[in-house]
């Protein structure tokens, strides 16, 4: 998808959100100090929607732009980083947040975990049956 389709598509989620939200256009353009109708023009896509509107409207909206993002691009369901991201966490790891993902060759927390339970778990059960068949033995 090209950048136009993508900031159409996030144009028509603020759309929608801002609607919902019951902020007039006329108090959202007084607030920024905006011309008469200028939300207008923007949410129909007259005027290129700028990433300083989208700080702004967000803002208003009182949500984080994380969950703007993510409900105008919702994931495809992996929990993957992009490419672009790996390189990145592999120049500057401290730079990206543990929250965007595992690195691919790691798994993910939960299951190691899980793992690790599983053997504990298998050890004290096979520590148990040799306490038990012991016992059956002495008798």
């Amino acid at each position: 998808m090209t950048a136009k389709p993508r900031a159409e598509q996030l144009t028509e989620v603020l759309k929608v959100l801002l609607r919902f939200s019951k902020v007039r256009h006329r108090d959202i353009e007084k607030k920024l100090g905006l011309s008469g109708g200028y939300m207008s023009r923007l949410l129909s896509g007259k005027i290129d929607l700028k990433i300083s509107h989208v700080l702004s409207l967000a803002e208003i909206l009182d949500i984080r732009l994380h969950e703007l993002f993510a409900i105008a691009y919702p994931e495809d369901g992996a929990r993957r980083p992009s490419p672009g991201l790996q390189h990145i966490r592999s120049v500057f790891p401290s730079l990206v947040p543990p929250a965007l993902g595992p690195d691919p060759e790691e798994e993910p927390v939960a299951e190691r975990d899980l793992k690790e339970l599983h053997q504990t778990l298998e050890a004290g059960f096979s520590q148990v049956l040799a306490r038990a068949f012991a016992d059956l033995e002495k008798k």
